[in-house]
């Protein structure tokens, strides 16, 4: 069950009217889509898109920026995309964030609603972005949202814009992201995925690799860093220890890309991928213990994701 977001910061303050300046545009052809912030992590905002009653034939496009970003460029969005803006246009048929009762494809029907999750695109298909980079923890963000055609420069006006911020998180929950970009933090460290074990440069090698819609790497980025945030910075790891188990029985032999070359269908993945992506978000509780640090220790982690 999802909960409204308790962080959402600021007001709904209605987006500049923007208008595309070439031939044939009608930007009042299509219904405004709403946007709702519903919960945050570390590093992903979660958002509900709900079309209008045109719906959103052609999928949908949010933009975002800081808040220190939007208060500095005088509460209102540029006329264009800058620097200070990101933008991600949701066409075709997410394989990552799938959530029952909500639409399958951004491709919206009237009044049809979809989750997103901002800051967590990297590995999610039907998604073109200028950044598919995580948010930032601790940070502020305001949105707006607008409904595409289909096959045409057209777009719906600009929704109210709402604003959401990230948590601050734990200190030894982190993401995907975080573990690709703080090599330092884990140097030397090889973790066992299914029952293959990787060396630090192969795990790297798997968490800068784009999913192209593989479930094994879908999964792979996640119990990686759910598997990092026990043993290097001595999460807890009951929340979501029979997730972990069951991600290594799912991978058993198979060897991850670009190591190997398996893949599984990314619809056996989703409900553990998400599970652990919400703890590698600080979403699923469960405190900081001992950092384990000695292979013996890892050992007996290992015995209790098995």
């Amino acid at each position: 069950m999802k909960t409204l977001l308790s962080r959402a910061t600021g007001t709904l303050i209605a987006c500049s009217l923007l208008v595309l300046m070439s031939a044939g545009v009608d930007a009042a052809a299509l219904d405004t889509p709403a946007i709702t912030a519903i919960e945050a992590g570390t590093a992903k905002i979660e958002l509900m898109v709900t079309a209008g009653a045109t719906g959103a034939p052609g999928g949908f496009s949010v933009w975002w920026m800081t808040t220190d970003e939007y208060a500095a460029n005088g509460y209102v969005w540029p006329s264009a995309l800058t620097s200070i803006v990101t933008e991600a246009s949701f066409t075709g048929t997410p394989v990552v964030n799938v959530f029952a009762g909500m639409a399958s494809s951004f491709q919206l029907g009237p009044h049809e609603s979809i989750y997103v999750q901002i800051g967590d695109i990297f590995d999610e298909m039907g998604v073109t972005a200028t950044d598919y980079e995580e948010l930032d923890p601790a940070t502020g963000y305001v949105f707006c949202v607008f409904a595409n055609q289909t096959g045409a420069w057209e777009q719906s006006g600009f929704s109210p814009t709402i604003g959401a911020g990230t948590s601050s998180g734990s200190g030894c929950h982190h993401t995907i992201g975080y573990w690709k970009n703080h090599e330092s933090v884990w140097a030397g460290v090889g973790l066992t995925l299914g029952t293959n074990f990787y060396n630090t440069a192969q795990l790297l090698s798997i968490l800068n690799q784009p999913s192209g819609g593989n479930g094994l790497l879908i999964l792979g980025h996640q119990l990686i860093a759910a598997k990092l945030n026990v043993l290097v910075l001595g999460a807890d790891p009951s929340p979501v220890a029979a997730e972990i188990a069951a991600a290594d029985a799912l991978i058993g032999a198979l060897v991850i890309p670009p190591v190997g070359a398996d893949w599984v269908d990314p619809s056996t993945v989703t409900v553990t991928s998400e599970t652990l992506d919400d703890y590698n978000n600080g979403l699923s509780g469960g405190g900081c213990g001992t950092t384990a640090t000695e292979e013996a220790s890892w050992g007996t982690l290992k015995e209790l994701f098995r």
